[in-house]
């Protein structure tokens, strides 16, 4: 029992250690924490889903995609022998979602599916089955089908109430429809809840409104938030995560704006550079960094450069990042909301 009790120490310490911003201490101790609860799977099996699902979201959110995959196949492989209907949601949402970031958008669909069938048989607990709603929407936003989307966003915010995430996706879709004042209303309402929760998201907030304000040609307003966002970030996970080139790219977008357009170009660069390294050269998420280009390059007059990028972009919508899954539609121009 000792090394059970010692498990649970360091799966507490990683815990307190990530939200301290101590990266490699908190993927160490958890990795250890996992290690040691294996060997009492059979009688603490939820608290080995527990910690691997755990590690599962540190390695999403360092954009290690793979790995908090397999992290999630581990975890829901454990839950297989067992009768725990609420962590089994836990780490469909999660399997889900990272798939969704990894481009694999039929996958991720068919097991958040599941996740809401699932949740639904749980009313006792609405914040889960608002979650399963959430992450669902997402992927109807992402694949171009809004108002599938905005019925799975409507009904997580009815269960949820003030989740900041919601308000964010509700935002971020009134973006994508071009709605930006009310883009704008969402935003603000998210970011407000977010600070009073005092959560290390907000940056995520701080950038789509920032994303949004840009569109609506508030550029002070926005630059200062996208600054504050891309300084969050990079203190957190450093200079070469994904959320980093979210920034960037916005940026971009506001300084294409203002007539920067060597400044612009840097930024361009840069967010695509960056997004490549931590999604792969084939996600096409990367298209709306490349079409932005293209029309930097075609207002700079280099249209063989402009249909270079054109070019890539529609193929990166086009061809099934896995097998049997949909592509993702083009894009809408402009800078998306962080997700």
């Amino acid at each position: 029992m000792l090394q059970l009790v010692r498990a649970r120490w360091r799966f507490q310490r990683a815990l307190r250690l990530w939200r301290a911003g101590r990266i490699a201490a908190a993927l160490d101790h958890g990795g250890r924490a996992v290690t040691m609860f294996t060997a009492y799977a059979a009688r603490r099996p939820d608290e080995l889903v527990a910690a691997t699902l755990a590690m599962a979201g540190f390695r999403a959110e360092l954009a290690d995609y793979p790995t908090a995959e397999r992290l999630c196949e581990q975890a829901l492989a454990v839950l297989d022998t067992q009768d725990n209907r609420p962590l089994r949601v836990d780490a469909l949402i999660r399997l889900g979602t990272v798939r969704r970031l990894r481009g694999d958008f039929d996958r991720a669909e068919e097991v958040l599916r599941t996740a809401v069938a699932l949740a639904g048989r749980q009313p006792s607990d609405p914040a889960l089955v608002a979650a399963a709603h959430n992450a669902l929407g997402i992927v109807f936003k992402e694949t171009g089908r809004y108002p599938a989307a905005a019925a799975e966003y409507e009904i997580a915010l009815g269960l949820s109430g003030a989740a900041p995430a919601v308000h964010h996706n509700l935002a971020g879709l009134a973006y994508a429809e071009g709605r930006f004042d009310d883009a704008e209303s969402w935003a603000r309402r998210g970011l407000a809840l977010r600070e009073q929760a005092e959560s290390t998201g907000i940056a995520a907030d701080l950038t789509v409104l920032g994303a949004v304000l840009v569109a609506l040609e508030r550029h002070a307003e926005a630059e200062e938030l996208l600054h504050r966002a891309l300084d969050v970030w990079t203190a957190r996970f450093g200079p070469e995560h994904y959320e980093v080139s979210v920034c960037l790219h916005n940026l971009a977008v506001l300084q294409q704006r203002r007539g920067e357009p060597d400044a612009a170009l840097r930024s361009f660069q840069e967010a695509l550079r960056i997004r490549e390294a931590a999604l792969g050269t084939a996600h096409p998420e990367l298209a709306v960094v490349l079409n932005n280009l293209a029309v930097l390059h075609e207002e700079q007059r280099r249209p063989d450069h402009a249909a270079a990028c054109r070019r890539r972009a529609q193929r990166l919508t086009r061809e099934p990042q896995s097998s049997g899954a949909r592509p993702a539609p083009p894009p809408p121009p402009g800078p998306p909301p962080a997700r």
